[in-house]
């Protein structure tokens, strides 16, 4: 329930991957035995009953090709998965399940700045701003947050100035990137008022 998600996890914070999220995914392939295959396109799962081994059969350029396991994990979106074809079928509940889910739009906008301003100005040491503009929610890094040393708040940070979903991303995503970044540069600024400074933006992402 929503009660339980506010007081086990909004309020007890997260967890940070120092060094970059994509820490994790090279973790686990420094535990596999074999070398990753990237480029393959899987089309079919298999199982032998419902102990039994599985496959996953890919095409790998103009080869087709096989791979068995005790067991398989399957990370694909459902909107993926559901034109994959699978033998034995999964379960009525589980097919509809996979067809229904509805995925929404989201859009995030990201801008490096010359200097942490919402540290040294505001004394934000990561979280986030809510607000109701079609920028949605801004959130600040939060790898200073302890230390709070002012050498790195006078020095470079990236900004998730805007993370939004549903119609506000949609309405968003149908701008170019050049009037969305600069959308969001001045949708911030009525509260970060230091980000239109000239100069001030090194670098956006969206």
């Amino acid at each position: 329930p929503e009660r339980w998600e506010r007081a086990r996890i909004w309020i007890n914070g997260f967890d940070e991957i120092v060094g970059g999220m994509d820490l994790l995914p090279a973790a686990f392939a420094q535990r596999l035995q074999s070398p990753l295959r990237m480029g393959c396109e899987v089309f079919r799962l298999e199982q032998n009953g419902d102990t039994g081994p599985v496959a996953a059969i890919y095409q790998r350029g103009d080869q087709v090709e096989r791979e068995e396991g005790d067991c398989l994990v399957c990370t694909l979106p459902f909107s993926v998965l559901e034109r994959i074809d699978t033998a034995a079928a999964f379960s009525p509940a589980k097919q509809r399940a996979i067809r229904e889910l509805h995925y929404d739009s989201s859009v995030k906008t990201l801008a490096v700045a010359q200097r942490r301003f919402w540290e040294t100005t505001d004394n934000i040491y990561g979280g986030g701003t809510v607000t109701d503009l079609i920028t949605g929610s801004t959130y600040y890094p939060s790898d200073n947050a302890v230390n709070q040393d002012m050498a790195v708040s006078q020095g470079p940070g990236v900004l998730l100035a805007s993370y939004t979903w549903g119609d506000q991303a949609r309405r968003q995503s149908a701008l170019g990137t050049p009037e969305r970044t600069q959308l969001v540069i001045d949708q911030i600024s009525t509260f970060h008022p230091e980000l239109a400074q000239e100069g001030m933006v090194r670098q956006t992402a969206t």
